[in-house]
């Protein structure tokens, strides 16, 4: 019962974000949304290194990048 019960708020919580994502996605230009999707493939790819005990990277700390990347794709792209 508390994994069936726990799946509402998570329900909510991802589609508040996917209607997040999509109003963004109206707003800024595929290359900012690219710039995002690398910055989030990046950090998967830091999840999987501590989740192999490779190597342990801070993850929360990334996660102004996320907002800093398409800023970073639009100075990059009007130069």
């Amino acid at each position: 019962w508390g994994v069936a019960v726990s799946a509402i708020p998570v329900g909510i919580y991802q589609g508040v974000w996917t209607v997040i994502g999509l109003g963004l996605g109206e707003i800024l230009a595929g290359y900012q949304v690219d710039a995002m999707t690398v910055v989030g493939g990046i950090m998967l790819i830091c999840i999987a290194l501590k989740l192999l005990n490779i190597k342990t990277v801070a993850v929360g700390n990334l996660l102004p990048a996320l907002a800093i990347a398409p800023i970073l794709a639009l100075l990059v792209h009007s130069v």
